[in-house]
């Protein structure tokens, strides 16, 4: 005798019928979600670990966070703010130049970006490379006109360089 789920109004007995086509659309939809999930996750660990390892005080250290930085400069769906502070962490770990090349880029596909530029200006003014960091702040001057700490720094460099204003 037919249960009672399998059995229509008139007694007869119905197929059970399953439809595989919505989970099959939905796996197709999460498969891609989930990597991406993933590998957004390992820059943020990597980022969270390079912070953790950079102690300017355990040189023995910079060998990891060389490795986790470079996990993240190469990851090309990085966020660019992840790339800036893993350079700032190479900074703290005395890969100033490793840094620099990473930053360099950085402003190369965004220019706009003061913080990149005030990076830059830090490691030329680190160089007492008066003209590039004279160049940087006056790329500044365009970008955020109201920035009265850098109309003054850049008088300080022209007094120190003896540059006219023109």
């Amino acid at each position: 005798f037919p249960s009672h789920d399998t059995c229509g109004r008139d007694g007869s007995v119905k197929k059970n019928v399953v439809n595989l086509y919505q989970p099959t659309i939905s796996i197709l939809f999460l498969i891609p979600i989930l990597i991406l999930s993933f590998n957004l996750h390992r820059i943020e660990t990597d980022t969270f670990l390079a912070k953790a390892y950079a102690d300017p005080a355990n040189p023995a250290n910079k060998p990891i966070v060389s490795n986790y930085a470079d996990k993240v400069v190469s990851n090309p769906i990085a966020d660019p703010y992840y790339k800036l502070l893993v350079s700032l962490y190479m900074v703290d770990m005395g890969e100033v130049e490793t840094s620099h090349k990473v930053v360099s880029s950085l402003h190369k596909k965004d220019p706009r970006n003061l913080d990149y530029i005030r990076w830059l200006i830090e490691y030329e003014k680190s160089k007492k490379n008066l003209d590039n960091e004279l160049e940087y702040r006056e790329l500044i001057v365009r970008l955020d006109p109201w920035n009265a700490i850098n109309y003054f720094e850049m008088g300080l460099i022209y007094k120190q360089s003896y540059r006219d204003w023109e």
